[in-house]
This record gives structure tokens, C-alpha cells and sequence, in this order.
């Protein structure tokens, strides 16, 4: 029913200038309607119209509405004039204000009621604009209410209801500027349509789609806004969590899950899942995938107006909701809201309500744009948020302000885009202090206090952290800790946990972070834990696509093994934990990959860092994959590297072991022990086959009895256990030390620490109940006069045993912190602490562990040096190469070092001793030195020796596949070399086995062949160990120089190597003035010493080892050269070198934009206002002001950096002037060509015409040319270039239709009612639709009952055919039912008006059928069009389409009109239109084409007499208009 505006006014009008007849029709229809819509009446029956535009006024006052009524009304105004934006409102007690229509003022003040119209739609909408809304005094805003919510239909501009708050930015302004404030028993009700908040996809929306389908049923409407949320990997470089499509629906399918969107995707967004099972008990975990969809747009909106510099400065609306007010809020839109960096003006805000506002909430809302934060909870306790779908905010989303709020719920909430403020932006120090994997703000749900209760919460995106625990370490901070309501609770960091379970955290940097707590100032104190004393479940929670699932602080004072993530879990994140306390994971699953294509790359388990972490009946699958590592080292920083992360009950889902690997360690005097004490310890044997830790397989950690997985690589596993022995307060003096592993039956082992001043606590791993003496040696006192020891991560009861050399001879000195023995005999077996100090100055020390994260200290104190002699450190380097048990062909050289130097593992001929640096591990025999240090050989010395050799023991290899040895050596001793070998069968050296060759020339390199291929006791045999006999001299020490002992298919020549390297990020090119730049380079093939970066040929920085990152990709490094970018073009250049000294070189070039060059699109720039140009054109003034682009020839081109905001279709109109032959644009949208425009001669260089066409442009920063084409010589001057969204209204029209008639079942009758009787009569009406130019939004079909009344369930179905009139309509060739379209179910008695609202989505083409029957019920009739009596039946259609439209055709004129010869033509749109004039059988007769112009003249003098019909086509025109030709 078209929307009738009725007004007293309007109606004197009316009587006063129409006739009675008219006035009286008018009365009948005030009571008619007023009698339609009396049904659904609750409160009032007055029917209100929203076509009341107020008046503009000059009124400065404060005004009280007289009495109650609609704010349209004059009658309730004093003085019968309506408030203006100038004017305060106060409404008083007992007055109910119900806003209908445009509605104006200041500031309002509510202390009666302000309310809407909630029992209809039409005339309903409301569109308010106040500087502030203050509710008190027991006052009331009232939208809707839980059982009758507002649901208003549009208005002309697409409004339901919108309370825009306004005013700019001021310094210092009061809390109620620019607000909506509740205080002092008011309420604030605002209950839209009760519509679905969010829901997830069900399958994948791939880039580019127009579809999405849903996993369930929606409520949502065509012309809603939704978002998408990122479904990625989260990356600094790449942003991921920006990856968000903001999209419109404009259709909907039968079953409400398919949604067809107006623009494609521009994004992939997954929905899919995987399911995993662990054999042993049955226990599933469902990985779902699923990204969310959540709706934007609701039916009441609040939004703060965006005028002046809102925008650039944050200045957004707020609402406050103060002690004892009570808000009910569900089903709203607040958009814009939130004002940068100023405390207490938040989208959302509750304001120290301490237990009044008990049973307030927020629910099915969404909060969107926002300037600060989405919702805050602060001082209040038992409210409720609930399905809040919050996106695209600045600091913590989510927030618990001052950490004393307990007992509120937040469940089924999404947040998503949470941005870091910049600097100086920030609200409290929290919102921006850290950026590194340790900590990343901020957080999407920031929670202060634990006693809170949380279920079903979803983080969807942030390069912050999805959920963080901080607690105030001090109890709760600023007001709320002021309040005595607040005084004599729990210290939060005591407090239990009220509930969490139920959760999502993806495409964050950090997913979730534990062991915090907040100072005073509201700054982190990081690495202060959780004191409770139970279990507390963070449980039934989703990890993926996270840069780091779990982050935890180390937990100091805390008891960390009490923080349970249970049953979670973990998938597609790039690194799964990285954890400084040693919090639990229990009964989760750790999964590689789903493949259902989060991200491309590694994932890693476990970032070793500063604490443990206990794994309990965990399941892992994928890790058996290519791009799976259990560990994760850190290679550079202080990080103490804390081993023994615990696993017990570990199941998973490959049969093959796990893969541990560990980067080599270079054998470097700046190597640290906390490098090496990266250990798994595995209580039950499930996680490494036995129990036992799981070791980097270095001699310091090893004793033999080690086992060794072929796929391992630098690991082993130790059937010991470790703890760590941490020395403190001596890395300032510089000391070095060694330490001598040592126990009777085993070797001796050494470790050298170099003592680097800045390298933090010294970490000694030592094996634990075994009885190995741990000396350490130290080449100087330390120079602070004390050393804390600390005892740390054994098990409760472990022992430890150590002695410090010498260090009792210091003046002084004395032990604190352990009981002093008798004996060293008495320490050794010591079951608990204990220490002595021998007469030489040794200080022996047991240790006895506590368990957990309890530490026994005790400290080394002295005075002096006294007597105390440094010791002559027995090591000043390590040995760090591990040993690896798969050799294949026995060679010496494990598989993997061959495979990785290009050797053959399966095949011995390439077997390959080169010396480099090494003696290969060749025993020497009666030899007095020997020297690797060259690169070339090994360089041995004999002293007076007749029998010098060296041995190769370990060695397995066939005879037959190394018929020769070569040997490329020297010596100064004449005489012959001999080679022995020992089989499996023949263990001894023997001359009958061996094979001599005696060189050329004394003292000179000569490479010797030994030539075992006729021998039996070589072929066939395997060989065990071979011998190299030296040319003796028992008069002289001789020098022995061995640069190689190779098989026949070894080689000198370097393994070509060359890598491939790539740039994996940054992905993109473009970037904006002051972004942070994060580069990885990945290494395809071959391998690398190091990368160096280069920007703009300056070196960054050099990495020597994978991964290869700098700046904000790297988490170690700073990098300042790649941050805070000033605009302009950078290239990076990655230089890589090989092992053989050979280099790589790769660039890649990325543009930075100057944000003050970027244009907003929609929007206008200058010509002259480019970034880059092409050719020789210039810049020149205009004449009467201001400048142009002149000069401009063929093939030039000007580029211009825009920001388009939203994707869709522009007007891009180009003001240009030619006094040439003219020329064309070509517009280009990053090398994407869009469009074309035809540039006219006007024959002025100065006079500047509009020309315009239709492009189509992707969201984001891009770069758009402009190509200038034409002939020779200049073409043409620009002013400005504007681009515009084509607008659009909405419009109404009323169909009739064109056939009605009805069978009954077998025979058609057409007359003037239309019969329905169930299984019998049914009724078929056809539409001509082909006047509709735009998208339908709206339908219904209304009809008047007449000539027999009923009742039952009456059913319209679309019709499958048009071929069929009222004339011809038989059961032959009546349409088939088709989908349904609409119902009513309803008594039909004569004289009644239906209106049955139609599924607009599926009323399209140029006609439609529309079939009307009965599925029960009594038959009735309602009138057709041929009834004379009362109204026919019709179609009411409402569809949006472009204003131009309209407006093109609306403004041609064609004149004079009937017409001898020439026939002029006005009101054309500046453009190309082509015209043709066609007969009444469409026949054509002459055409013509017009360029540019507004007038057209054409000569029609030699057509014959008679009506023509001109048809004219254009841009957005297409129009057809009649006239005679005299």
C-alpha cells in the first residue's frame, strides 16, 4: 500500500482549495486506513506518516512539548513551532514524545518518555539528529520493546530508524557532547527486528563469487550489509586481518542460507571442516573452518555524524550508561561511534554502576567502525553482552576497564579487525606498549578480572591478540578501585574463573595470552601469573590461522601449572605455542594442516623460549608432513631458552616417529649452554618411544647410550633426565667458564661459556639421580662478588651435583641458601641440599629440585679475591656436531649430509674425507700434533716414529662399490703410504689386507690411487674401518699433509648449489606513507650461508640462518630502516651466498604512497594534482583563476593515487575544453583498463564541459591513469577529474494486470471476479513488468474481495510460463506452478483490501504469472480488472534504480511538435547518444548521431508526412518519444 501522509494541516489545505467531493474522499480514507491497520494496534491506534519534513528555523531556546504526542505534530509545541538543531528539548515527567518522521534539536533531555512508533512500519522511520540525548530522572528512550520491536519500513532515503549525534571535535568536552547518556533511574530500550546476528559459511566463498551459502537459515533482508570475516594466516607483512569483504545482499534463496551479493569478493573465505579421531578411546575434535558472516546493518542505528574533521580526528558519538540507569539494547547498529584516544567515550559504556544495572545487556548487535574500543565494561558487574558482531575498532575491543568487574557474561560475540593505535594515539599504555611475539597489543577481548563468565566468544582478526588475561596487580585501578562497593574483593590476579569455555581464536597474531598483570597507570606488568590454587578450565576452544596460537608470561608468583587449555584445538597456526610459565594443555589435538587452504608454508610446534609448558593425553596429526617442525628455535635474543616441556599420554595419528630437528650450531667460542638445553622430556614413553628427553645431539649432552631416528636430525634421545643449573649476576664481569661433565665409566666432556657481558643468566643443563659431577672452571673472579645459583625445572626430588673450582679461596667467602656438610664424600651422597668446600678452594654443591616453577636459590658470596687462583680452562671451544644414525651405503656420512651435498646415500664410490677444518674423526696414532685448521688439509706431526698412522673406525660400506681409494697427500718423510682395512669378518689389521703406494717426490702433493679391484679380501667383503701408515722417520719429526681420501666417484668440485630465492612477502607492492615493512625471503632450492637485504642498494641487515626475515616479519630484530616508510619507490634487493662463495640476487620494487596524495573516491581531484606523468605535458594557468593540465599530446598519461572506499560502479566525469580535432581518454585502474571517454572539440581551449562515463573499482588504494589517444599536434586541456556513485532512489509503481482469469477445472472464465475454491478453482493474473529499471525490493499483491467471502489458506506461486491470455487459458496452456511467492492464511469477507507481501527476489522478467489457490478453507472471489465497481486487483512494486535515470529522460523536450522540417531536441546529457527515427511498423528511416551536446537539431525535411517515433540511446538513456511529421 503506497505510504499516504496524513497532517491536520495538510487537510485544511486540502478542504480549503478542492472541492467537497475531494475532501470528503480524504476523511474516508483517514478512516479507512485508520481502520487497516486498527489490527495491529497495541497501545494506539493513531496512524502517523514520516513524510513531515521539519522546517528549518531560527529558534534558540528550550522547549517542553505541551502534552504527549508525535514530535511531527505541531499541536504539542509551544506555539505550534517545532524544535530546530538550535534547540534544547527538555521532556517532562508524564509526557510521552513519540518520534516520527525528520526530527531536530540540540540537546535533549528525557525525563518523561521519547519513544517511536512500534506497532506499524509505515509511516514509522525516524530520523533524529541531536548533539546530545541526556536520559535521567527516571526518563525513558524507548525504540521498540522485547515483545513489540520496532520494525519501520524505509523511508524515501532508505531510513528506518537513524539517531545521528553531531557536533566537532572539541578539547575537553563534556561527557554528554556528542552522547547518549543514561543516569539516575533512566532507561535506555532500543529493541530492533529481532534478526540473526552472525552466522558462518558453509562452504568456501571464493575471490570473486557473487553467492555465499550460510550453514543455517537467516532472517536477514535484500539491501543488508554484511562482512565476511578473514579466514588467512595472520601476517605483519600482509595484514591479513584486514582481508575483511563488507557486501550488500540483493538476493536471498528459497531455504534463506544462499545470499547473492551485490559486488564479487574480493576475498577467499573458507568454510569447511575436518574431523579427528584418536583410536585409542574414540575422542574426536572437529577443526570447523567455518569464517563468519554477521549482519551490519540493523533497523535502528545509531551513528555519529561525520562532518568537518570527524573523520581524520576519530571524533565519533558515545553512550554512557551510569549508575542506577538500566539499558535493554538488541538488534542495533552503532556505527561511527567512539571517540580516539579520550577516556570514557566508547561505542558502548557502561560507567561504574558497581551491581545497579544487574540484568542490562547488549545483544544481536553490531559495532563497526569504531574509534575507541567496541564495548566496555567498567565498574558494573552482572551485565550481559551477548552476539555482538563488533568490526574495525581502535585499541582493545572488548574491554574490562579497571579489572574489579565480576560476574557479567559475554557469550556468542564476535570481534574482529582490532586495530593498534598509533602513537600518541593510544588510550592507556596497554593499547600500543608491545609488538613482539611476547606480548602484541592490543587485544580483542581484553580481561582484566577472571570471575566473569565467557562462552562462544569468537576473535576473528587482529594484529594484536585475540584474548588476553591482565590482571591488575594492585587490585582493581582508577575509579572502580575508589569505589567502596569495589573495596575488600579478591586481588583479580586471585580471583577464580568464572567460566570460559566455548571459543575461537584465528587470524591473530597471538591467539590467546596468559601471566600478566597491569600496573597502576593501566601499563603491563609482564610475566606476573595467576595465583589460584584449582584448576581453572580455558576450555572447548578453536586456534587456526594464527601468526601464534598460545603465548604465556612467565608467571611470577603464580601457579602456572594450574592454567588448563582443555580440550582445544590447535590447527593451520603457524606456530602453535611459545610459552615463558609452564602453564597445561590437556586433551587437545595439535593438527598440521586441514587442507582446506588457510596458508602455504611451516608450522611449528614449539617455540622454545622461557618456559616448559606440560602436554597431557595430547594427539597430534600431520606432523609427519614436509612442512611440519616440532621445534622452533629462537637464534637470536636474550631469551633464556627453559627446556623440559613435558608430554605424557601423547597419541597421534602417523606411524612414523616424530620429526625433531634442530638447526646445526655453529662450533663457535659465542655459542651459549641455553642454546643447547632445548629438551622434550616424555614421562610414559608416548611421545619418544621410551622415556627420556629428547636432546640436541651434542657430546656435552650426550654419554652413548643415546637412540637415534634416521629422520632425525641434531636430536637423539637420552634415556636420562635433565634440570637446569641458571648462574646469575656475573654476565656483567665478562668471566669465562668451562665445565667438565664427568663420572667414572664414561669420558669426559667440555663445555666452553664465553662469558659475553651482555648475554643475560648463564643456563648449565645437567642430568639429574645419576650421579655425574657437573666443574665448572672460571679464568677470573667474578667481579660483583656473587653468583646466585639457581636449581631449576626438575622434577620434586631430583639431584644435582656440582663443584666450583677454586672459588672457596676467595676472601671471604661464604654459601647462603644450603646447610654446610662435612665432606665431599657427604655432598656426593647428599639426598638434599648440601655444599662443602674442600681445602683446595673446591666448593662442592647438591642440589635437591622442588618441582614446577619453584626455584632453589642459593648464593656464592665473597669479599675479596683473597687467594684464589684462576684456573686454565680445559676447553675454549665446543664441540657441536651431532651424531646421526643412518648412513645407507656406510660411507662415514650420514643421508642426510649427502643428500644435502649433492652425494649418492645408497652408493659408497662417492665416500669423501675432505679435511676442511676437520680431522673427520680419524683416530691419530704416535703422532705429537696435529692441525685443522686450514681448509685444504690436515697437517699432522710425527716425532721420531716408525709406525704413524691414522684410523677410520664406524664405517660399513661394500668393497665392490670402492674398487679405489684416492689419497691426495704429502710428506716430508720418504718412504711409501700404506692402506690396512678390517671387515665384518676380519676385525684385525693385517699386511695380507692391505695396499702400498709410495709417491713420485718427497714433500710435494700427489694424488695416490690404491687399487683394491682385484683383491678378494676388498671385493665382496664389507669394510669396517680402514688405515692410512704414514712414511716413518725415527731421526726427525716430519710434517704428514692430507688433503683428501676419496672413492673413484668422489669429487673436488663444489656441489653446484645455487639456490633459488624468492621474496614470500611482502605480497604487496603498494603500501602507505608510514607503514612498517616486514620481508621474508624463502629458499626453494640449493642452499645458503646467508642473505644480505638491501633497500635502495643500504644494507639492512644481514641473516645467516632460515628463517630469513627482517623487520616486522623478524621478532628479534628491529630493523628501523624498514619502519615508519616515507613515500616514494624502494627497491629490496636479496643477496644470497653459497656455500662455494657464489651469490644469488633478487629484487623486488614496492611503491609507498603519500597519504597526502591518495584521493578519497568517492570524490574530486585537480588535473594537475598527479603522482607520475608521461610525455610533456604542463601545468598552466587558467584564465579567471586557477590552474589546468595542458599540452597534451598523443600517448601521454597522468597517474593519480586513489583510495576507493567501497567496490561498485562510479560516474567518472572529466571537465575538459579542445580547440582542436579532439581526442579520447583511456582510464586504467592499476594497468586494468576500465573505460573510455570521447573529449569533443568545443572550439575553446578554456570553456570546460562535463564528459562522463561508467567504470567499475575495487576497494583500496590504487593507481589510476588517465591515457590521452588522439591525432596529431595538442588535444585537449582537463580542470578536474571528478568520481562520483551513481545515486540512487527508491520508486514505487502500481500494476494492473495485463490477463485475470480463473478455471474452474476445466473451463476459463473471464469476467469481473476472479473465484478460489480449494481443488477446483484456481486463479492465474499476468504482470508486464518491462517498465521496472532497476532492482526490485519490495512486492505485494493487493486485491478487494467481492462477490463471496471465506476463509482458508490462500497460496501465490510465480507461474513457469507467459504464454497463455484470459482469452485462450485452458489446462493446456496454464503456467505451472513455480516457487512459491507469498501466503495468507486469513478470513475473506466481502469488501476486505489483502495486501500480500510477495519474495521480491523472484519477481523479475519482462512478464510474470502469478497463480492464486486454496489449500483450505471456504471459497471466495476478490474483483478483476474487468470489474467496474470496485478496485482491480494490482501489483505494487518498489525498486531502487539510478536517479540519472529518471533525470535523463525526464528533462528532453522535442519541439515543434507536429513538425514541417527541422526538429529540435533539448535536455540532452552531455555525452554521445545515437538517434533513430523508426515508422509504427519499427521500420527504420533515418538515423543520426549526437555528440556533446544539449541541443540537437535535425532536418527531417525528406521524410513523408506522418507519426514516427524517435528513439534515442546514450549513456543511461535509452528513450523513445513519438511526433508528426506535416
Amino acid at each position: 500500500m503506497k505510504e499516504i501522509p496524513i497532517t491536520i494541516k495538510k487537510f485544511k489545505q486540502l478542504t480549503k482549495h478542492n472541492s467537497l467531493v475531494t475532501a470528503t474522499l480524504i476523511l474516508f480514507l483517514m478512516l479507512f486506513i485508520s481502520k487497516l491497520f486498527a489490527i495491529n494496534l497495541t497501545t494506539s491506534t493513531t496512524i502517523v506518516s514520516s513524510s513531515y519534513d521539519c522546517a528549518s528555523s531560527v529558534n534558540m531556546a528550550t522547549i517542553r512539548p505541551v502534552t504527549s504526542g508525535l514530535w511531527t505534530d505541531t499541536s504539542i509545541w509551544p506555539n505550534g513551532i517545532k524544535p530546530t538543531t538550535n534547540d534544547d528539548i527538555i521532556i517532562p515527567s508524564g509526557i510521552d514524545l513519540k518520534m516520527v518522521g525528520t526530527c531536530r534539536a540540540k540537546n535533549i533531555t528525557v525525563q518523561g518518555t521519547l519513544s517511536a512508533v512500534n506497532y506499524q512500519s509505515q509511516g514509522a522511520w525516524i530520523e533524529l539528529q541531536a548533539q546530545s540525548i541526556m536520559v535521567a530522572n527516571g526518563g525513558l528512550l524507548e525504540i521498540g520493546t522485547e515483545n513489540q520491536p520496532y520494525y519501520a519500513d524505509k523511508s524515501a532515503n532508505g531510513v528506518r530508524c537513524q539517531i545521528t549525534l553531531t557536533g566537532n571535535k572539541i578539547n575537553n568536552s563534556p561527557a554528554s557532547y556528542k552522547a547518549i547518556m543514561v543516569m539516575g533511574g533512566g532507561r535506555l530500550e532500543l529493541h530492533g527486528k529481532k534478526r540473526k546476528s552472525w552466522t558462518n559459511l558453509s562452504t568456501t566463498a571464493n575471490l570473486g563469487a557473487t553467492k555465499i551459502t550460510l550453514k543455517e537459515a537467516i532472517d536477514w533482508e535484500v539491501g543488508d550489509k554484511i562482512a565476511l570475516t578473514a579466514t588467512g594466516l595472520a601476517s605483519s607483512s600482509t595484514k591479513t586481518w584486514n582481508n575483511v569483504d563488507e557486501a550488500e545482499v540483493t538476493a536471498i534463496s528459497d531455504d534463506r542460507r544462499t545470499l547473492t551479493l551485490k559486488s564479487p569478493l574480493k576475498f577467499k573465505h573458507i568454510g569447511g571442516s575436518k574431523t579427528y579421531a584418536r583410536v585409542q578411546d574414540g575422542k574426536t575434535w572437529n577443526v570447523d573452518i567455518y569464517g563468519e558472516v554477521g549482519l551490519l546493518s540493523h533497523y535502528i542505528k545509531i551513528q555519529g555524524k561525520m562532518d568537518g574533521n570527524n573523520e581524520q580526528t576519530g571524533f565519533g558519538g558515545h553512550i554512557m550508561l551510569m549508575k542506577n540507569s538500566a539499558a535493554h539494547v538488541e538488534h542495533v547498529e552503532l556505527y561511527k561511534m567512539g571517540q580516539k584516544g579520550i577516556l570514557g567515550r566508547y561505542p558502548f559504556h557502561w560507567h561504574l554502576n558497581e551491581d545497579k544495572a544487574k540484568g542490562s545487556y547488549l545483544r544481536n548487535s553490531s559495532v563497526h567502525k569504531s574509534f575507541n574500543r567496541a564495548v566496555t565494561i567498567h565498574g558494573t558487574d552482572y551485565v550481559t553482552v551477548d552476539g555482538v558482531f563488533a568490526y574495525d575498532h581502535i585499541g582493545h575491543g572488548i574491554f574490562f576497564e579497571d579489572g574489579g568487574e565480576r560476574f557479567n557474561t559475554l557469550r556468542n560475540n564476535v570481534v574482529f579487525v582490532t586495530r593498534r593505535p598509533k602513537s600518541g594515539e593510544e588510550l592507556t599504555p596497554s593499547d600500543n606498549q608491545f609488538n613482539a611475539p611476547q606480548n602484541r597489543t592490543p587485544s580483542s577481548y581484553w580481561i582484566t578480572n577472571p570471575n566473569n563468565y565467557f562462552e562462544n566468544n569468537i576473535a576473528a582478526g587482529t594484529e594484536g591478540t585475540g584474548f588476553w588475561f591482565a590482571f591488575p596487580a594492585n587490585g582493581a585501578l582508577f575509579d572502580t578501585g575508589k569505589l567502596d562497593y569495589y573495596k575488600g574483593n579478591p586481588l583479580p590476579w586471585k580471583e577464580k574463573l568464572g567460566k570460559f569455555k566455548g571459543f575461537v581464536a584465528h587470524t591473530c597474531m597471538t591467539g590467546f595470552d596468559v601471566f600478566d598483570q597491569l600496573n597502576d597507570d593501566h601499563s603491563i606488568k609482564a610475566n606476573f601469573g595467576w595465583d589460584i590454587s584449582a584448576r581453572q578450565l580455558i576450555e572447548n576452544g578453536l586456534f587456526y590461522g594464527n601468526d601464534q596460537a598460545i603465548y604465556s608470561g612467565l608467571g611470577v608468583n603464580g601457579q602456572n601449572k594450574n592454567t588448563v587449555f582443555y580440550n582445544c584445538a590447535f590447527s593451520d597456526n603457524k606456530t602453535i605455542s611459545m610459552l615463558a610459565g609452564d602453564l597445561t594443555i590437556e586433551n587437545s589435538l595439535f593438527n598440521v594442516d586441514t587442507d582446506l587452504g588457510v596458508f602455504n608454508g611451516v608450522r611449528e610446534f614449539f617455540r622454545f623460549y622461557d618456559g616448559p609448558g606440560r602436554h597431557i593425553d595430547c594427539h597430534f596429526e600431520g606432523w609427519n608432513r614436509s612442512n611440519a617442525e616440532m621445534i622452533k628455535q629462537i637464534t637470536g635474543g636474550g631469551a633464556t631458552e627453559n627446556f623440559n616441556p613435558t608430554f605424557r599420554g601423547t597419541t597421534k595419528g602417523f606411524s612414523e616417529p616424530f620429526p625433531f630437528r634442530f638447526f646445526p650450531l655453529p662450533n663457535t667460542d659465542a655459542t651459549r649452554t641455553r642454546k643447547i638445553g632445548q629438551f622434550f622430556k616424555d614421562y610414559d614413553g608416548t611421545f619418544l618411544g621410551k622415556p627420556g628427553t629428547l636432546i640436541r645431539d651434542v657430546a656435552f649432552l650426550r654419554d652413548g647410550h643415546e637412540y637415534r631416528h634416521p629422520s632425525w636430525r641434531n636430536a637423539a634421545r637420552s634415556d636420562y633426565y635433565f634440570a637446569s643449573l641458571w648462574m646469575a649476576r656475573i654476565n656483567a664481569s665478562g668471566s669465562r667458564i668451562s665445565v667438565v661433565r664427568s663420572k667414572s665409566g664414561t669420558d669426559d666432556v667440555c663445555f666452553y661459556e664465553s662469558g659475553d657481558k651482555s648475554s643475560g643468566t648463564y643456563k648449565f643443563p645437567q642430568i639429574v639421580n645419576k650421579n655425574f659431577m657437573y666443574t665448572y672452571y672460571f679464568d677470573s673472579a667474578p667481579a660483583n662478588k656473587s653468583i646466585l645459583l639457581i636449581w631449576n625445572r626438575g622434577d620434586a626430588g631430583d639431584l644435582g651435583l656440582a663443584c666450583f673450582k677454586g672459588l672457596g679461596k676467595l676472601g671471604n667467602f661464604r654459601v647462603n641458601g644450603s646447610p654446610r656438610l662435612n665432606s665431599i664424600a657427604a655432598v656426593e651422597n647428599a639426598t638434599n641440599n648440601g655444599y662443602f668446600i674442600a681445602n683446595n678452594g673446591d666448593v662442592y654443591v647438591k642440589f635437591r629440585a622442588v618441582g614446577g616453577d619453584t626455584r632453589v636459590n642459593v648464593t656464592l658470596n665473597w669479599d675479596h679475591n683473597g687467594n684464589f687462583q684462576p684456573a686454565t680452562l680445559p676447553c675454549t671451544k665446543n664441540d657441536l656436531d651431532g651424531i646421526t644414525a643412518t648412513d645407507s651405503d656406510g660411507d662415514g656420512r650420514p643421508d642426510i649430509v649427502e643428500t644435502e651435498t649433492c652425494g649418492n646415500p645408497n652408493n659408497a664410490s662417492d665416500l669423501n674425507f675432505a679435511f676442511n677444518q676437520t680431522d673427520e674423526g680419524f683416530q691419530k696414532v704416535n703422532f705429537s700434533a696435529s692441525n685443522v685448521s686450514s681448509n685444504v688439509y690436515w697437517l699432522v706431526r710425527v716425532d721420531n716414529s716408525n709406525d704413524p698412522y691414522i684410523v677410520k673406525s664406524g664405517l660399513k660400506f661394500s668393497g665392490s662399490q670402492v674398487p679405489k681409494i684416492k689419497i691426495r697427500a704429502k710428506s716430508e718423510a720418504a718412504g711409501a703410504f700404506q692402506l690396512f682395512w678390517a671387515t665384518t669378518d676380519q676385525t684385525g689389521f693385517t699386511a695380507t689386507r692391505s695396499v702400498t703406494v709410495t709417491p713420485k717426490t718427497t714433500n710435494i702433493f700427489e694424488e695416490l690411487v690404491f687399487d683394491m679391484s682385484n683383491l678378494d679380501t676388498w671385493m665382496g667383503k664389507t669394510i669396517t674401518k680402514i688405515r692410512l701408515d704414514f712414511p716413518p722417520d725415527t731421526s726427525a719429526s716430519r710434517h704428514t699433509f692430507i688433503d683428501y681420501i676419496q672413492g673413484p666417484n668422489a669429487s673436488d668440485t663444489p656441489c653446484d648449489l645455487t639456490p633459488e630465492i624468492v621474496f614470500t612477502s611482502p605480497t604487496n607492492s603498494q603500501l602507505d606513507e608510514g607503514d612498517d615493512l616486514g620481508v621474508v625471503i624463502s629458499v626453494n632450492s640449493g642452499r645458503v650461508s646467508n642473505i644480505k637485504l638491501y633497500i635502495n642498494n643500504v644494507l639492512v641487515r644481514q641473516e645467516g640462518v632460515a628463517p630469513y626475515e627482517w623487520g616486522i616479519a623478524n621478532v628479534t630484530q628491529q630493523d628501523p630502516m624498514l619502519l615508519d616508510l616515507a613515500a616514494g619507490t624502494y627497491e629490496l634487493k636479496a643477496v644470497a651466498t653459497t656455500p662455494n662463495n657464489k651469490t644469488i640476487t633478487k629484487t623486488k620494487t614496492i611503491t609507498v604512497n603519500d597519504r597526502a596524495n591518495v584521493v578519497t573516491i568517492p570524490g574530486n581531484f585537480e588535473a594537475e594534482a598527479f603522482t607520475n606523468i608521461s610525455g610533456n605535458l604542463q601545468i598552466e594557468n587558467t584564465p579567471g583563476g586557477g590552474q589546468n593540465l595542458g599540452f597534451i599530446r598523443n600517448s601521454d598519461y597522468t597517474n593519480y593515487q586513489v583510495n576507493v572506499v567501497e567496490s561498485g560502479t562510479y560516474d567518472l566525469t572529466v571537465f575538459a575544453s579542445s580547440f582542436s580535432n579532439s581526442g579520447s581518454i583511456k582510464i586504467y585502474s592499476n594497468d586494468s583498463l576500465k573505460g573510455s571517454l570521447e573529449i569533443p572539440n568545443n572550439g575553446n581551449w578554456h570553456s570546460y564541459q562535463s564528459y562522463t562515463t561508467s567504470i567499475s573499482l575495487a576497494k583500496g588504494v590504487q593507481t589510476l591513469r588517465l591515457v590521452y589517444t588522439g591525432g596529431t599536434g595538442y588535444l585537449f586541456n582537463i580542470d578536474r577529474v571528478q568520481i562520483a556513485q551513481p545515486v540512487r532512489i527508491e520508486k514505487t509503481i502500481t500494476l494492473s494486470p495485463v490477463h485475470d482469469a480463473y478455471l474452474d477445472n476445466n473451463a476459463r472464465f473471464n469476467n469481473t471476479m476472479i473465484r478460489l475454491e480449494n481443488g477446483r478453482r484456481i486463479g492465474y493474473l499476468m504482470f508486464d513488468l518491462s517498465s521496472i529499471n532497476g532492482t526490485i525490493t519490495k512486492a505485494d499483491l493487493i486485491f478487494n474481495v467481492y462477490g463471496d467471502s471465506g476463509n482458508g489458506n490462500l497460496t501465490i506461486n510465480k507461474g513457469n510460463t507467459i504464454n497463455w491470455t484470459e482469452n485462450n487459458l485452458s489446462n493446456t496452456n496454464k503456467p505451472a506452478k513455480g516457487i512459491q511467492l507469498g501466503s495468507l492464511n486469513d478470513s475473506f469477507s466481502i469488501g476486505d483490501t489483502k495486501k500480500i507481501p510477495l519474495n521480491s527476489a523472484h519477481i523479475s522478467g519482462n512478464k510474470i504469472s502469478i497463480i492464486l489457490e486454496t489449500l483450505s478453507g471456504n471459497d471466495f472471489a476478490f474483483a478483476s480488472k474487468e470489474n467496474g465497481t470496485i478496485s482491480k486487483p494490482h501489483l505494487a512494486i518498489t525498486y531502487r534504480t539510478n536517479k540519472d535515470d529518471i533525470d535523463a529522460s525526464s528533462n528532453i523536450n522535442l519541439f515543434p511538435n507536429p513538425v514541417n522540417d527541422i526538429l529540435n531536441i533539448t535536455g540532452l546529457p552531455i555525452s554521445t547518444h545515437t538517434l533513430e527515427i523508426k515508422d509504427l511498423q519499427g521500420k527504420k528511416v533515418k538515423s543520426f548521431i549526437s555528440k556533446n551536446t544539449t541541443i540537437q537539431t535535425l532536418n527531417i525535411n525528406d521524410i513523408p508526412s506522418g507519426v514516427y517515433i524517435l528513439i534515442i540511446r546514450g549513456y543511461k538513456l535509452n528513450e523513445s518519444m513519438i511526433f508528426v511529421k506535416k
